[in-house]
């Protein structure tokens, strides 16, 4: 299965989930309500780091996974250039439940499953990251945004040549349960801050 492949079936078995992860209220929920920049910076920058400690286990599993590798690089990076934006606050890397089922996950293929979910997942949180500094006329962070998306769309890339030969139930099964985490996630925030999520049809 295709990188692209695999892409489109997740986009259509996930399609409310994965939409409803692109919104506005997605961001809302990982601030816990408080939109302001410091806490947008340093919230995206704590999840960061989390995905870096969680690809950089994935790294040391096995030193020859290079999309391992390139995973803990690319999302150690993003890390670090949310934090700077956020005058160098140090993140907290407390682990979500989307790192808790990648850290569970020890077989390759599902592994390189879980990790396309995760750009797919990021790349709609960081497109709502340069609304909202545009929102504010912040142009400096939300090319640092833009840029930071662009990152991400690399490293999906380079799950392509993996997909092309893994098992594709595995990955697939992985990345279902990626977005299911985060999905779940999303709606326990929100419902604990009071608002209601129609439940997915």
């Amino acid at each position: 299965m295709t990188d692209d492949a695999l892409q489109a079936a997740i986009e259509d078995d996930y399609e409310t989930e994965l939409s409803r992860l692109g919104s506005s209220k997605a961001l809302y929920a990982i601030t816990e309500g408080e939109m302001e920049t410091a806490t947008v910076l340093a919230s995206l920058a704590d999840g960061m780091a989390a995905a870096a400690e969680t690809f950089g286990g994935w790294a040391d599993d096995d030193g020859d996974d290079a999309v391992a590798a390139s995973a803990a690089g690319t999302a150690t990076d993003l890390a670090e250039r949310i934090a700077g934006a956020a005058d160098g606050a140090e993140p907290t890397a407390s682990p979500t439940p989307v790192d808790e089922v990648l850290r569970g996950l020890d077989d390759p293929d599902a592994r390189l499953g879980g990790l396309l979910a995760w750009t797919m997942i990021t790349d709609r949180t960081l497109a709502q990251a340069v609304g909202f500094f545009v929102g504010n006329a912040d142009t400096r962070a939300a090319e640092l945004f833009r840029d930071l998306r662009s990152a991400v769309d690399d490293l999906r890339s380079e799950t392509t040549a993996g997909l092309d030969s893994a098992d594709a139930e595995a990955a697939r099964a992985a990345a279902g349960e990626v977005v299911e985490a985060a999905y779940g996630h999303y709606v326990e925030a929100l419902e604990g801050m009071g608002v209601k999520v129609k439940p997915v049809c």
